[in-house]
């Protein structure tokens, strides 16, 4: 409403629907703790540092968060996030579920559609600040 009557734009419907999503809480080891019904894994990133030069980086293993601190001696602070794959492992009902790959980048969370999980998965990502708006 603002940018229609104040600025005279109009936007298009979807730019009110998207997600907002931030990066920032992946960065954080905490994020890969999960809880009693959820396990996560980081399988795969691409991202920038910068040093002396900026260097763009894509890396995967089947254990990546210990990876990079462990063979690159680096923290995923340091490092400006573009996409990460993530593999989540569910428990319901004391159940669990076929793992999860869900891949997210600065504008979107593909993998989710119509799986059972979901709902778990969207809810996680939104107390951890990675979904912030939808």
């Amino acid at each position: 409403m603002f940018g229609q009557h104040i600025l005279k734009t109009v936007q298009p419907p979807s730019v009110y629907t998207k997600r907002l999503i931030s990066l920032e809480p992946l960065k954080d080891e905490k994020f890969y703790s999960g809880n009693d019904d959820i396990e996560i894994k980081l399988l795969e990133l691409s991202g920038t540092m910068n040093g002396k030069s900026r260097l763009k980086m894509s890396l995967g293993s089947e254990d990546l968060l210990k990876s990079i601190d462990e063979d690159l001696g680096l923290s995923l602070t340091v490092i400006d996030l573009d996409a990460v794959t993530l593999q989540f492992s569910l428990k319901i009902n004391e159940l669990p579920l076929k793992p999860i790959k869900v891949e997210i980048t600065k504008t979107s969370i593909a993998g989710l559609t119509k799986k059972q999980g979901k709902e778990t998965i969207e809810n996680y990502l939104r107390e951890q600040g990675v979904i912030l708006y939808q």
